[in-house]
């Protein structure tokens, strides 16, 4: 989510759904986007949610904003210009 980075991957929040198990990832509904760069990063820290809150994201929201407007794209690209990371 780093200003003009491509290509962004698809990052399941970890402790986001409760279906979510050993070597099982998280609904696509708790998918939010990292460049390729942040989402190694995110995982290296090893603290999902106080590496995005660093950056002043809400992850939460941002996936469930994104899962709403999934089938506009306009409004999706919106949501990820102000959560974007700078």
């Amino acid at each position: 989510m780093r200003g003009g980075e491509r290509p962004t991957e698809s990052h399941n929040l970890m402790r986001a759904d409760r279906t979510r198990g050993m070597g099982r990832r998280a609904a696509e509904r708790y998918a939010i986007p990292l460049s390729a760069r942040a989402h190694r990063e995110l995982h290296a820290a090893g603290d999902e949610k106080g590496w995005l809150a660093a950056y002043g994201v809400d992850s939460r929201a941002l996936a469930a904003l994104l899962w709403r407007c999934t089938w506009n794209y306009e409004l999706g690209m919106r949501a990820v210009e102000r959560a974007r990371m700078r």
